[in-house]
């Protein structure tokens, strides 16, 4: 028993998960072309990665992991991230947010100019 989705002594089946959609927007962003257009103006509201996820009921949060290409532009930027059930209204989420694009550094003194910079961001100095 249990077997072929028929609510069976406890055994997790798909009866027994809610299904939802990760959608993540860029909330400002200088689009795909920011490389060879330093100074394009911003794009706002670009969708950058989704993804459906499944969750057992009986958990009260999940954790996922989602990949996307990081704007092309230096700088701060925001990212807006819904969760949508695919069978349930009114049981979505969104959050903001924030990151920094840093440029990358390649020579020693570099680094180090740049883990101090890190270092007092997190200090709030």
């Amino acid at each position: 028993t249990g077997e072929g989705g028929g609510g069976g002594g406890g055994q997790a089946d798909a009866q027994d998960c809610e299904g939802f959609w990760i959608f993540v927007e860029c909330v400002n962003s200088k689009g795909p072309h920011a490389s060879r257009h330093p100074n394009a103006p911003l794009v706002h509201n670009t969708l950058v990665a989704m993804q459906a996820v499944s969750a057992p009921l009986d958990h009260s949060s999940v954790s996922v992991e989602l990949d996307f290409m990081t704007p092309a532009g230096y700088g701060e930027y925001m990212l807006h991230v819904h969760a949508r059930s695919c069978s349930m209204v009114g049981v979505d989420a969104d959050r903001k947010v924030p990151f920094t694009v840093r440029q990358r550094v390649t020579s020693k003194k570099g680094v180090a100019k740049a883990a101090e910079a890190v270092s007092d961001d997190a200090n709030g100095t």
